[in-house]
């Protein structure tokens, strides 16, 4: 019940980068994790890649791959990602859907 009221103030220090641009691919990438792993499985490199396609070019994803990483707000596995933090990503799923967040970017 509580995901369900939740709003974005709860959780968009998560996704916050150093400028409007990072902060928006950011959350866009935390979407597309927390979709393709169906919240608690790790993501692909490729899956993102292709799940993304020309909304994040390979090399802002891998640096806002590794900042995300580096910040604690994703698990990095060889070639593997997952949100950290499983409340977060099942909030994401609940309230995000990929489609409609590729089309806010494109």
């Amino acid at each position: 019940e509580w995901l369900i009221g939740a709003d974005a103030s709860r959780f968009q220090h998560f996704w916050e980068g150093h400028d409007a641009t990072s902060t928006r691919r950011n959350k866009l990438i935390l979407i597309a994790l927390s979709q393709l792993g169906n919240t608690t499985h790790m993501v692909e490199y490729e899956q993102l890649v292709s799940a993304l396609g020309i909304a994040v070019s390979e090399r802002d994803l891998a640096q806002s791959l590794n900042d995300l990483s580096a910040l604690g707000v994703l698990e990095h596995h060889q070639a593997s990602y997952t949100v950290k933090v499983n409340l977060f990503a099942r909030w994401l799923h609940q309230h995000y859907s990929l489609n409609m967040a590729l089309k806010e970017v494109l």
